[in-house]
């Protein structure tokens, strides 16, 4: 048998830009997952007990020409500032279930857009998560039934299996006038879960929290409050918490290639003050600014991150940073003037 002699073709080097795209993609296992984990994973063998209980009433319903009173279902809220690993956490365990159940869309994550002011263009961004064409024709309808627009969706969650919808972004609803804009849509998520659509995660940062203070009775379909304030370093738990998942995130860059040798954030009782400043005890801050900083050490051609990259990184992420009203939001800069002393007893107390 003669062998061939075409030689194999050298692989070619991953670009630098594919390695950014990776680590943008990059998901850490933490403890604040965890808790919301469990949180939704209830919600949702609950909402698809009661489905089967309303769906076996349809079918009696049905045959002697009545109407059934669905299962109210439930809601969960997940609050916490920008950065502060909400979305990630959901994302992945929206890929768990994907995995569990192929075909299906045990939990669907709506982003919610700023315009969003009424239960129109709720139900529409709903529909376009469902990739379901009904949306465009909601959304350009003159004659709109949001009774009418409602039992569309329910038969579409029926047809993919679906229990749980996070409504991400849900501060994106609240508008200057907090309390008119939030009426409305409060309203909205309450008739969801009132005919027993599906369970609804309402999350975003405390802006939130306005949908349920202007509706008592949204507030008492609430089963849980999962709150993710920035890290309070005067509690040990939420200390330990912290600092063991930064440390997750520079050996897990390492260990994926992310970096050639990780960047020892936490190498250090100074280094670790200061990763605690620059991010106010918010992680997903740390990983906006390393992504920068990565960035930074890229258009040097350097494979990994130094703390100057860091620096430069933690200045261009802090340009960016604004509240509500677009104005500037003033933060402690610890390369300036150096970690606080407060943030240095307290780490020091890790030992």
């Amino acid at each position: 048998m003669m062998k061939s002699n075409a030689q194999t073709k050298p692989a070619e080097p991953e670009s630098l830009a594919s390695i950014r795209a990776r680590f943008k993609e990059m998901k850490v296992d933490n403890k604040r997952l965890e808790m919301i984990e469990a949180e939704i994973n209830d919600l949702l063998e609950e909402t698809e007990a009661s489905v089967a209980i309303d769906q076996e009433q349809e079918a009696e319903a049905e045959e002697n020409e009545q109407t059934i009173k669905y299962t109210e279902m439930d809601v969960v809220s997940i609050i916490g500032p920008t950065g502060s690993t909400k979305s990630t956490s959901v994302e992945k365990i929206v890929e768990k279930w994907n995995k569990k159940r192929p075909g299906q869309m045990p939990v669907v994550m709506v982003t919610i857009r700023s315009s969003t002011r009424n239960e129109k263009q709720l139900q529409v961004q709903i529909l376009e998560a469902f990739k379901d064409p009904q949306a465009d024709l909601v959304r350009r309808t003159n004659n709109y039934s949001p009774d009418q627009a409602i039992r569309a969706i329910r038969k579409i969650a029926r047809a993919k299996g679906t229990y749980v919808v996070v409504l991400d972004e849900a501060n994106n609803m609240i508008g200057q006038d907090a309390i008119a804009t939030a009426r409305p849509m409060a309203k909205a998520i309450k008739s969801l879960v009132n005919e027993g659509v599906f369970a609804v995660v309402v999350m975003g940062t405390a802006k939130a929290h306005r949908l349920f203070e202007v509706d008592p009775e949204l507030n008492t379909r609430k089963t849980a409050d999962i709150n993710l304030d920035p890290v309070n370093l005067s509690i040990p738990s939420e200390r330990s918490y912290f600092f063991k998942f930064i440390g997750q995130i520079d050996r897990q860059m390492e260990r994926d290639g992310i970096v050639e040798t990780r960047v020892r954030l936490i190498e250090d009782n100074r280094s670790r003050a200061m990763v605690y400043d620059m991010s106010g005890g918010v992680v997903g801050n740390v990983v906006r600014i390393l992504r920068i900083a990565l960035r930074l050490a890229h258009r040097e051609k350097r494979r990994s991150i130094e703390w100057k990259d860091i620096e430069a990184g933690y200045y261009a992420w802090k340009t960016l940073q604004v509240d509500d009203n677009g104005q500037p939001v003033e933060i402690y800069d610890p390369f300036a003037d150096g970690p606080k002393a407060r943030t240095l007893e307290a780490v020091e107390r890790l030992g």
